[in-house]
């Protein structure tokens, strides 16, 4: 039998209450949904190998250029790899998709309302937040799904086999990209604070 602790916090973003589910504690074998490779199981795809080869060398440049944005160690056998942004249910994370890579805030606090609260207090202050970055961004309210994605894209597609002159410059630009991202989000996020934290 496996047991959870979750905090639950009471979120109050422009005059609206929702509340947050945050786990806390978790079972040591346990693996969140997203984090399973594509079938459930089995052992990795040489493409997987490969995102998870290169976001590893992604994350050791960010943590060589901006040491202490964060204490993630290691990347996983997937076409993503994300960190905390420092506001429960919202990550930063590289995509790597269909040869294109993007760099990205997903907010997915498993509750739409709270999620669309947070997108909607950012996206009011989308003109202080694209200047800090350098470059307009994509806002996703995806409007079919729980999750809310702010996003920009690479300037070109380039294949994991691709000429390592273009995936140096890739690397480059994913790694300047994210540091922008979370000078620009993390202290937004974390000025939106709970207004009440019950633990059961």
């Amino acid at each position: 039998m496996s047991f959870f602790g979750i905090e639950i916090e009471i979120l109050e973003i422009n005059g609206q209450r929702a509340a947050n589910f945050k786990p806390v504690v978790q079972p040591n074998n346990w693996v969140g949904a997203r984090s399973l490779p594509p079938g459930g199981g089995g052992p990795p795809s040489a493409r997987l190998l490969a995102s998870q080869a290169y976001f590893t060398e992604l994350l050791e440049e960010l943590k060589r250029r901006a040491p202490g944005i964060t204490t993630a160690s290691r990347a996983q056998p997937q076409n993503w790899f994300g960190f905390a942004s420092g506001r429960a249910g919202a990550t930063f994370n590289w995509v790597y998709a269909r040869d294109m890579l993007r760099v990205e805030l997903y907010i997915d606090t498993d509750e739409r309302p709270v999620n669309l609260a947070i997108f909607e207090t950012l996206y009011r202050d989308r003109e202080s937040i694209e200047q800090v970055i350098g470059t307009p961004l994509e806002w996703g309210r995806l409007e079919e799904r729980r999750a809310k994605r702010v996003a920009v894209y690479a300037p070109s597609a380039v294949a994991l086999a691709g000429p390592e002159d273009q995936l140096q410059r890739q690397k480059d630009w994913a790694v300047e990209t994210m540091i922008k991202f979370v000078k620009a989000f993390r202290p937004r996020l974390k000025a939106m604070a709970p207004v009440a934290d019950v633990v059961v």
